[in-house]
């Protein structure tokens, strides 16, 4: 069995600070990286957004780190998150640096993947006011198993490998993300600029139908009624039924008497950020609530891949909302919707784009199985590491 040892026996721990920043001779023309804790995300760091001067680094807490030293986020919205110094630095108060003592106790890659498999646990130890709180004297008492040093060393080379893997199918979604963005916008330049001088159109012409889901008082029931599809249940740009909740049936008769939605249409958020949408691919009925635009375009006119990525673009969206992209869209109604004008491309090439758009499509849905498959096989070594079952 190995040992189990409290970190401060085996590393040692220190936070950083923040220069006052109504001292121009503390920043200006600084040279010194200040890391903040909105830059660990698990990975190495090899930049700073921000630089202080050797005037602020001795006013205040902030200390120099040594590259290589592993960090740790202690509160905030990234509480809990790590990262690799990949240069000397220095940082704000809310990271934890840690470094070994000797060189000969710790693989400091063992040591941050041991964190990463705690960190669920060091969350909610941590809990209890509106963000988790990770105090320094917490870090120091977290108890590690530690195995001899080559043990140690060979664990971190298998999680690296298996975290290669999974961060290598997750740039490879990144890339055919951008690849889909980049066609549109080779074959149809600044869409709303209207570069290639499509004919205008008002958007409410282009739509067979163009609703807002249920404005009335919601009477919830249990998972025998009808689902009620809201913001929330569309947000990863597809329909899910995973968490929604569920009215009447009595009460989604009344509210889709005239129009109900159905497998080809497009929803679109209202209120969060306007480009979150989905196409409706099942014959399931359901209701929508008054956060989702319900859009059934004319197919000769408008085809509703085109619709998804049209509303997706940044260009749309700024004209939409008025310079406020990515801005919360509670404002935006049916009518300001209805009488919105727009470039429209002939459906020829909004067809064309389609298909290509398919073949993309099948290409991201092979790179998210192995994704999945990836992140599954990672987090599986991961515990199994720390359990002695994955070197015995």
């Amino acid at each position: 069995m190995w040992e189990k040892v409290r970190l401060s026996e085996i590393v040692d721990t220190s936070s950083g600070g923040t220069p006052n920043r109504s001292v121009k001779e503390y920043w200006e023309n600084g040279d010194i990286p200040w890391i903040k804790s909105g830059q660990l995300k698990d990975c190495l760091i090899d930049g700073a957004e921000e630089f202080i001067t050797e005037k602020g680094l001795k006013s205040s807490s902030a200390k120099l780190v040594d590259k290589g030293t592993l960090l740790l986020a202690l509160y905030g919205a990234t509480a809990g998150k790590l990262g690799f110094l990949g240069l000397n630095a220095t940082t704000n108060q809310a990271i934890c640096a840690i470094k070994p003592k000797k060189e000969n106790l710790i693989n400091t890659k063992y040591l941050y993947y041991y964190l990463l498999s705690q960190r669920s646990e060091i969350i909610k130890d941590s809990e209890g006011g509106a963000q988790p709180n990770i105090s320094q004297n917490y870090v120091n008492n977290i108890q590690i198993s530690l195995p001899p040093l080559p043990i140690q060393k060979r664990i971190a080379e298998i999680l690296d490998t298996a975290d290669a893997l999974r961060r290598k199918d997750e740039a490879l979604l990144k890339k055919y993300d951008e690849l889909a963005q980049a066609i549109f916008i080779d074959m149809f330049g600044d869409i709303m600029l209207n570069e290639k001088n499509y004919p205008i159109f008002e958007f409410g012409k282009l739509c067979e139908e163009l609703f807002l889901g249920l404005t009335s008082k919601v009477d919830y029931v249990n998972c025998n009624g009808v689902p009620l599809i809201r913001a929330t249940d569309i947000n990863k740009g597809e329909l899910s039924f995973k968490n929604v909740k569920f009215i009447s049936q009595e009460q989604h008769k009344k509210l889709t008497a005239r129009r109900i939605t159905r497998r080809g249409d497009v929803l679109i958020s209202k209120s969060g950020t306007l480009g979150t949408c989905a196409i409706v691919d099942t014959d399931e009925e359901f209701s929508t609530y008054e956060s989702i635009f319900t859009v059934r375009p004319k197919k000769e006119l408008l085809s509703n891949v085109f619709l998804v990525s049209l509303v997706r673009n940044p260009s749309f969206q700024e004209k939409l909302l008025g310079g406020k992209v990515g801005a919360g869209v509670a404002h935006l109604n049916l009518n300001m919707l209805r009488d919105f004008t727009l470039p429209l491309p002939p459906i020829e090439l909004q067809d064309k784009f389609v298909s290509i758009s398919n073949s993309i499509e099948n290409l991201i849905n092979v790179s998210v199985k192995s994704k999945t498959d990836s992140e599954s096989l990672f987090n599986s070594l991961l515990q199994k590491a720390f359990n002695g079952e994955l070197i015995v």
